[in-house]
């Protein structure tokens, strides 16, 4: 990774450039109390060799003039004892250097992470509602966990690679500085090391994208199953699953065992051709350039102290290359989501005044580049407060006309126009929060009561609570639990019942006080005795005329209450009325009633307002 491209995707993933830097001066000054610490040891050799007469030193070496310089402005004695002293001085505040620079990376290393993390889930949060239900969750949640750590690895790894960098360049100038020819020597011979271990490099390289593709498979897998547990377990297909599931995860380890087992055999050969190095610079030291005996010990020891580093340094190198297509992949996620960012609103803050709505000749295709439109031409208008209903069969586009009222979808001809403004006139922020919504399958996390119902009202009162639970039918049977508001719903509000959980729901959408409530065939998962207490909460909510109402059903006799009941077919409004006028037009509406509800006296009566 270059290093200007490496300072730039580390400030975009969110590691500011002066932790890097503190970083990289940590490092430096490890590597300086090490090289200081190496470099007395050749007067500690000297004093040695020279039976300790410190005086004939002096005479004839500028380097123990300037030793006995400093102990004299220090105040010591020179000798053995103040030089074994000050080299372990050296060793002791480099193991401080490092113990902080464990820290410091520690602490970048996980915000790194998180940063990562919630920059891929805000820029994922803002893409447009097509792209994603494009989106496998299974690869969501692998991009979210595996590759946001692994992008993560890959930018200290690169860290880590500068900082062995400078270590290297450190002991470098301190062979220089003995004999240019053995460094250009030992130089050559690493070089020439390194182009014979880049195949294990390349094939760390292969490894490592393979890996992230078995992640992936992985991720996409689960992400399925777990949605469908019920399918397999009635279908008998455990043992299949099974089969898949050591399918995806033993592809997984084969890849994983294969990045570590490159990575064991550059601890392999490493060592060896370290020392293999050492012994060859002793023996062309000693013969050819007459080394002495403290510059041989001097390099020796360099060579010795590099057999780590540089192992480090190739082990370094090899995670780098094998978790660089998890950060490649990170960035080109956020770059693609940016790209899929919904487009945005206008600049007007919206205010209900009425909330008078009108579809005029609306038009929307799912895929622009597909002749075949969801919705043609509509034309509707929906009066302040009304509460009106949308039918039809399957497929005949009652959820894509109400996913253009928040800007879900944007339609590619006519205009959609709230109390006479357009609604790209309106900022998202405002013309969302106008909006309150009750899907077909109660959303439901697991967390409290009060919790739930303050989701997208955050700090909504505990009166506003209990209005919205008694107007939602939902108050007696919350009171009947343990602890009342503050019950634990668990995971979908699985210790409710169906209808219970779409009355929960229900409170939730209408404590927000919305001046647009859009409900989405909630009941069509209901059974009768349901159905007729949310039923029941239509009715309050039909009296109560706080909100304009758009209400989609499958089932009519949920909807015959509605002021209006608009059946669409095909994308186009082919009738409109109450639910009187269309039994009489003889129409969609009529022949879908006698289906459903051919002789029911009491869901007439619910219709002409006389039963309640």
């Amino acid at each position: 990774m270059k290093s200007g491209s490496f300072v730039s995707t580390a400030q975009l993933l969110g590691l500011p450039l002066s932790r890097a830097a503190l970083l990289i001066a940590l490092s430096l000054a490890m590597a300086a109390c090490e090289v200081g610490a190496l470099i007395l040891m050749v007067p500690t050799f000297q004093y040695i060799q020279g039976d300790g007469d410190v005086d004939k030193l002096i005479a004839t070496s500028r380097v123990w003039q300037e030793l006995a310089r400093a102990h004299a402005w220090l105040g010591l004695p020179l000798g053995l004892a103040s030089l074994l002293s000050t080299s372990f001085a050296f060793v002791l505040f480099r193991q401080a250097l490092t113990f902080a620079y464990s820290v410091v990376l520690s602490l970048s290393k996980t915000k790194l992470t998180r940063s990562i993390r919630l920059q891929l889930f805000e820029r994922f949060l803002r893409v447009s509602l097509s792209d994603q239900e494009r989106s496998s969750s299974g690869q969501l949640v692998n991009t979210f966990t595996q590759v946001t750590d692994g992008a993560a690895i890959a930018v200290f790894q690169a860290i880590h690679l500068t900082t062995l960098g400078l270590l290297f360049a450190a002991y470098g100038c301190v062979m220089l500085v003995f004999s240019w020819q053995m460094t250009a020597i030992t130089v050559v011979m690493i070089a020439t090391t390194a182009i014979v271990l880049r195949n294990l490099v390349r094939r760390a390289h292969l490894a490592g994208e393979a890996f992230n593709a078995a992640n992936e498979a992985l991720g996409r897998f689960l992400g399925e199953r777990l949605r469908l547990l019920r399918l397999i377990r009635l279908s008998h297909m455990e043992p299949a699953e099974q089969a898949a599931m050591e399918r995806l995860t033993a592809s997984q380890r084969k890849h994983m065992v294969r990045i570590d087992i490159l990575s064991a055999r550059l601890d392999l050969l490493v060592e060896p051709i370290v020392v293999g190095i050492a012994f060859t610079f002793v023996f062309i030291g000693y013969t050819r350039f007459q080394l002495t005996l403290e510059q041989l010990g001097v390099f020796l020891l360099i060579l010795l102290r590099l057999t780590p580093v540089g192992r480090d340094f190739m082990r370094s190198r090899q995670l780098l290359v094998a978790f660089r297509p998890m950060l490649n992949s990170a960035l080109a996620t956020l770059e693609a989501w940016r790209e899929q960012e919904e487009p945005s609103a206008g600049t007007t803050a919206y205010v209900s005044a009425g909330s008078k709505i009108v579809f005029d000749r609306v038009s929307f295709a799912y895929d622009e580049a597909v002749e075949k439109l969801a919705l043609t031409g509509v034309d509707l208008t929906i009066a302040p407060r009304e509460f009106i209903a949308l039918v039809g069969p399957s497929g005949a586009g009652k959820s894509t006309l109400v996913d253009l009222l928040p800007r879900l979808r944007i339609p590619q001809r006519g205009s959609i126009r709230i109390d006479g403004r357009e609604l790209s006139e309106f900022t998202l922020t405002s013309l969302r929060e106008s909006v309150a919504y009750l899907p077909q399958l109660a959303q439901i996390f697991d967390v409290t009561i009060a919790e739930h119902l303050r989701y997208g009202k955050p700090y909504a009162t505990q009166t506003e609570i209990e209005e919205a639970l008694s107007l939602a039918g939902a108050a007696e049977f919350v009171s009947r639990l343990p602890h009342g508001i503050n019950t634990r719903l668990g995971e979908s509000g699985i210790s409710l019942s169906g209808g219970q959980r779409q009355r929960l729901d229900l409170a939730r959408a209408l404590i927000k006080k919305a001046p647009i409530l859009i409900l989405d065939e909630p009941t069509a998962s209901l059974d009768a005795e349901s159905e007729e207490a949310f039923r029941q909460s239509l009715i309050r909510l039909r009296d109560e005329r706080a909100s304009t109402v758009v209400l989609i059903g499958h089932r009519l006799s949920t909807v015959i209450m509605a002021d209006r009941i608009a059946v669409l077919e095909g994308g186009c409004i082919t009738e409109i009325g109450t639910h009187t006028e269309l039994l009489a037009q003889g129409g969609w509406y009529a022949r879908a009633w006698a289906i459903q509800r051919p002789d029911d006296k009491a869901l007439h009566a619910y219709a002409s307002g006389t039963l309640s």
